[in-house]
């Protein structure tokens, strides 16, 4: 089997959460939500797709279940403090 175990519903997911982050009246009235948004469908895609390849045996991940998961909550926890940042220095200036 290639992948498929969540009939790819990560290309949508990010699909989706980029179009909401590109629509310029959400990205001129909520501007960090709008990056934050755009950030997580790329690091959703990624952490569906290596959840995918690894349950179907297609790649399993490269590293311990633990490390895995601890990275893609940072990965999302990071966006986050980015999109927070990003907004506070264009306010600066």
């Amino acid at each position: 089997m290639s992948g498929g175990r969540f009939d790819y519903i990560g290309t949508d997911i990010m699909n989706h959460l980029q179009r909401i982050g590109r629509d310029p009246q959400v990205m001129g009235r909520w501007p960090m939500t709008a990056m934050l948004l755009r950030r997580l469908g790329n690091i959703i895609y990624d952490v569906e797709r290596a959840i995918d390849y690894d349950l179907c045996g297609d790649k399993f991940l490269d590293v311990d279940d633990a490390v895995f998961d601890r990275d893609a909550v940072v990965r999302v926890v990071g966006a986050a403090i980015e999109a927070i940042q990003t907004k506070e220095a264009q306010d600066e200036n």
